[in-house]
């Protein structure tokens, strides 16, 4: 994810939700008011980028992990081990 356009979501996310009264619109509004704010010159239907629905979950309080998470996009496996080392194999043997 682009870190710049991470940064104008975040920041369309807090013009929408000081508009109405603090709170996050619901998804289907929001939405559309991305669409409209992306809309090209061709007036073609834009799908919402992934920068913006990680803006929508951390506008309604998810923590960055949470937000990753809920995109499917944090880490899948988890930390309890590291990885193992590559056995050595003896050098005498020759077959």
């Amino acid at each position: 994810m682009d870190n710049k356009v991470i940064q104008e979501a975040l920041a369309f996310v807090r013009k929408h939700s000081i508009k109405s009264t603090g709170e996050v619109p619901e998804w289907g509004k929001y939405q559309k008011l991305v669409q409209e704010h992306l809309r090209d010159e061709y007036n073609l239907k834009v799908k919402v980028p992934k920068e913006y629905v990680y803006a929508y979950h951390r506008g309604k309080g998810l923590s960055d992990k949470e937000a990753l998470e809920r995109m499917a996009i944090g880490d899948s496996k988890p930390d309890d081990k590291p990885a193992a080392a590559p056995e050595k194999k003896s050098s005498w043997k020759f077959w």
